[in-house]
């Protein structure tokens, strides 16, 4: 029976000093699997192809001489907002809350300017009814 877990979302890097690369199997495996070719050295981070290998194969397997591939595991909503630091192949790697909380931030602000819009639009409607209700007063006033 085929599992119905998702593969995690996250990010590979790598976890040495040396240089970011995969190895010829994996490489291979990929073209196989997905029928695409994939740089070893320049490839997506997040792609849950690559992820599943790394879950299912280990680092061992993907990685080469001089590389350590890692996966460090976050919510799909973070996956923007990883950023890393690499030092003579060696990468750490993070979330950024800065530029999370600024990105939140400013779809914030878009919604609230658009709810403002939303907002200023029904202010001309009820303005709009006021006036036609005043009218009608008025008009049934002059009658009396």
């Amino acid at each position: 029976m085929a599992s119905t877990k998702e593969t995690p979302t996250g990010y590979l890097y790598n976890d040495c000093y040396g240089g970011l690369g995969l190895s010829d199997e994996c490489v291979k495996l990929y073209k196989k699997d997905t029928g695409k070719d994939i740089d070893s050295n320049w490839f997506e981070r997040s792609d849950p192809v690559l992820i599943k290998y790394f879950l299912e194969k280990g680092s061992e397997w993907m990685s080469t001489d001089y590389s350590k591939i890692a996966f460090y595991e976050v919510p799909k909503e973070l996956l923007p907002y990883i950023g890393y630091h690499e030092y003579d192949g060696l990468e750490d790697v993070g979330v950024s809350s800065e530029i999370a909380r600024r990105t939140f931030m400013d779809k914030f602000y878009e919604s609230v300017i658009e709810d403002m819009s939303n907002l200023q639009d029904e202010f001309v409607k009820l303005k709009n009814n006021i006036q036609t209700v005043d009218k009608l007063v008025s008009k049934f006033n002059e009658k009396k």
